[in-house]
């Protein structure tokens, strides 16, 4: 009877956990996948042309008669409302319709509102706004803007509603019972199934595989670049971004545009904008390189504990994630999956005794090596030490042999890894520029970079690394506990420490490049808890167990507050994908003018680093130098290189991305600015960002 009892509570446990994963998917699917059109809550209304009147009037309370429309909202989808004035004048220098009177601009704009159910105009609301008189369908009403905070009004013109918006949430709540129970019985079927025919595999497994899911898609949630953010990517993911779309466009990495990043790197790029023709594809292989390093991780660690602490492990080990992919496509992202892959195939080694690898394991070892190597050279940290690891143990076993077929096999499964990029290369006669600015021009960067001490103590001196660091000190205290698992703990921590050193490499300390060390610290958090298992089952006193309790709740509690990389830090980020249209309001400016005064074919040219420009406005460079900071202060000789180009070819469009880069180089500054006044004119001067279009395409 207390046997049947036990089984209970572990089956009333398992589906507990199943029926709250489920209901978190439909949740996800309900409220963030299923567009709002689905839900019908307003009739569909045709194309209406509505007028906006500033009456240049305020009310006793406002500083100002300034009226803002900052975009349109049709069916839960934001819109930018220039692109949708039929007539009249405003400012539209912020990508919003701005009027003031002492501008003189008309009192009247005329939009035309798309077909569409629910249909809103959203006016900018402040202590400077005044009235705005609304006419549309044979209807007018004055709208006062002012409001004591800055905020917003969205003035609705929908359709007639067809239920109420308790009906909606009423929906949606049925949705989310209806899909949860779809997908609990689906994941029951699954774990019937795998139960018979899969005895290896456990059903807390396939539940942690399920969690990981969910913890890796909000890992990556709010990147710019996801399907849910309305805004246009930072540097340096903007220029990742012209790269992918501009190899969808025919163009050669090395040869039509310079980049020091590795081939395969730019490979994906281009793979994940062909997925969606937009840069959301490449959020998708985004997302999967988390969701396979995370689970490589669970099982890296899986071998050695339960579910439950491989699963706390890799949740806490990689909550960093949030905040170090926060503005996402980075390249470190890209080959997290490939250290996670080496980590494991590293840790197989001590699996079982003799220590060694198959072949196979050590193909794919070779294989996921050259694959982050083609991608940034300082992610193959753990490589480079796992295997010098390795070969010392076996030199030390006097295995000679193994130590020959080891290095030939690794050196296969590079070279096969490497084969389809050399082809690539020779074809588009592009290896000689690979070679040049992949390795060449790298060293320099490298070379050239800031503080590495500094980077070090920044990347190394968080809550997490102190944690992986005190395991370390543990274990040497249980080093007899421990005895089994020293080999194992020894290149763990070489891994760590070259790890830290191949991150601080170029000295500065840009929160991505610790991706990388991601892999790591789940393994780090089990030596740490194994270390605090072994304390406590030592101590004889419930005073000193709950201080130690006490210590562990602190730490956990700790990693959402550690100001390098904390959670709440990265959770505030997702605010950014939110809509506003000011959010780069001067690349959405610019690109619309550029689209307006210039074709398809014609080119133009971008200085500073502002990739965004060329894929927003859908024009390619007409330099291979799409972007000239910070490579002109490694290599001057680009300098010369640049000016050369855009004389020849004198683009249709030259967008100065930050005019602070042309006052530190004052003579490339000042070349830059004869040429402009000489056969171009300014268009547009904003926020330090200035565009000018060739003389013979505005007059």
């Amino acid at each position: 009877m207390k046997e049947k009892s036990i089984l209970y509570l572990l089956s009333d446990k398992f589906n507990a956990m199943l029926i709250l994963i489920s209901v978190l998917l439909s949740c996800l699917f309900t409220f963030l996948c299923v567009p709002s059109k689905a839900w019908m809550q307003y009739k569909i209304s045709e194309p209406t042309q509505i007028s906006l009147t500033s009456l240049g009037e305020k009310n006793s309370s406002s500083k100002y008669s300034q009226i803002t429309v900052d975009h349109l909202e049709i069916d839960g989808k934001s819109y930018d409302i220039p692109e949708y004035v039929e007539s009249g004048k405003w400012n539209d220098d912020r990508n919003d319709l701005t009027w003031e009177d002492n501008k003189g601009y008309t009192g009247s704009i005329v939009l035309n509102i798309p077909i569409g159910g629910e249909r809103k105009v959203v006016f900018s609301t402040s202590i400077y706004r005044g009235l705005v008189k609304i006419e549309y369908d044979g209807q007018q009403k004055v709208l006062d803007c002012y409001s004591p905070n800055d905020y917003f009004y969205k003035f609705d013109i929908s359709g007639d509603a067809r239920y109420g918006a308790g009906i909606l949430y009423i929906l949606k709540l049925l949705c989310v019972v209806f899909v949860s129970i779809i997908i609990f019985c689906i994941f029951k079927k699954l774990f019937e199934y795998t139960g018979k025919h899969f005895k290896n595999i456990s059903n807390w497994d396939i539940i942690a595989l399920l969690w990981i899911f969910l913890f890796s898609l909000f890992c990556v949630y709010s990147n710019t670049d996801s399907p849910w953010s309305q805004l246009i990517p930072w540097t340096d993911s903007d220029n990742f971004i012209y790269i992918g779309w501009s190899m969808s466009k025919g163009q050669i990495p090395y040869v039509d545009f310079f980049d020091h990043k590795g081939l395969y790197f730019f490979f994906i790029e281009c793979l994940g904008y062909r997925l969606t023709n937009s840069y959301v594809g490449i959020w998708i292989l985004e997302w999967l390189s988390v969701f396979i390093a995370q689970l490589l991780s669970y099982f890296t660690i899986r071998k050695y504990t339960n579910f439950a602490i491989s699963l706390f492990g890799v949740v806490i080990g990689y909550t960093y994630t949030i905040f170090y992919l926060s503005s996402g496509n980075y390249i470190e992202t890209f080959t997290m999956p490939w250290i996670a892959l080496g980590i494991y195939l590293l840790g197989e080694y001590f699996d079982k005794k003799p220590y060694q690898l198959n072949n196979l394991q050590i193909f794919i070892l070779g294989v996921s090596f050259m694959i982050a190597m083609m991608m940034r050279q300082n992610s193959t940290g753990i490589w480079f030490v796992g295997c010098y690891f390795i070969v010392m143990h076996q030199l030390a076993k006097n295995r000679y042999i193994n130590i020959l077929r080891y290095g030939l096999i690794f050196l296969f499964g590079a070279f096969v890894a490497f084969l389809p990029g050399l082809i690539y290369l020779v074809i588009n006669n592009a290896l000689k520029e690979f070679i040049e600015i992949y390795w060449i021009f790298n060293f320099k960067y490298v070379a050239g970079g800031g503080n590495k001490l500094h980077a070090i103590k920044y990347f190394g001196l968080t809550l997490l690394g102190i944690v992986v660091v005190a395991g370390a000190g543990l274990s040497i205290i249980n080093r007899k506990k421990l005895a089994i698992y020293s080999l194992r703990i020894t290149m763990y921590y070489c891994l760590y420490g070259f790890s830290l050193l191949f991150t601080s490499m170029s000295g500065y300390t840009w929160q991505h490049y610790a991706v990388i060390m991601l892999p790591l610290f789940p393994i780090g958090l089990l030596i740490f808890i194994t270390n605090i298992n072994i304390l406590y089952n030592t101590l004889s006193s419930s005073t000193v167990k709950t201080i130690l309790n006490c210590i562990l709740g602190f730490l956990i509690i700790g990693f959402l507050f550690d100001k390098n990389g904390n959670l709440l830090r990265g959770i505030a980020g997702m605010n950014m994908v939110h809509y506003n249209s000011n959010n780069r309001y001067t690349v959405k400016v610019v690109s619309r003018r550029i689209r307006e005064k210039t074709n398809k074919d014609q080119k133009i040219s971008v200085i500073g680093n502002f990739g965004a420009y060329y894929w927003v406005s859908e024009r390619l460079s007409i330099s291979k130098y799409f972007y000239q900071n910070p490579l002109v202060s490694v290599n001057s000789k680009i300098k010369d290189k640049y000016l050369d180009d855009i004389k020849k070819g004198m683009p249709a469009a030259i967008v100065v991305g930050g005019t602070d880069f042309l006052e530190e180089y004052g003579d490339f500054g000042n070349e830059i600015k004869d040429f402009l006044n000489s056969n171009y004119v300014m268009d547009y001067n904003q926020e330090k960002q200035q565009l000018y279009f060739r003389k013979d395409i505005v007059q």
